[in-house]
């Protein structure tokens, strides 16, 4: 490891922490697309049932997708 990349190292060490607690406090949801399939419908609603999203997007299949829900 040269000095560089031992600095860098270094400097990045107060940002672990921060990434471990987020990912702790994180709901996550996994998506493949399935094969044959080319694109997907994102849709979400606020909690009074008003649509907020709604996107489609182009994909190929064994393409993975995370939803996650953060604190």
């Amino acid at each position: 490891m040269n000095k560089r990349n031992l600095l860098a190292a270094l400097i990045a060490l107060p940002f672990y922490n921060v990434v471990a607690n987020a990912a702790s406090a994180a709901k996550s949801v996994w998506y493949r697309v399935p094969t044959g399939y080319t694109k997907i419908r994102v849709v979400s609603w606020a909690p009074d049932g008003s649509k907020e999203l709604d996107r489609v997007i182009s994909v190929k299949p064994g393409q993975k997708f995370k939803v996650q829900a953060i604190k």
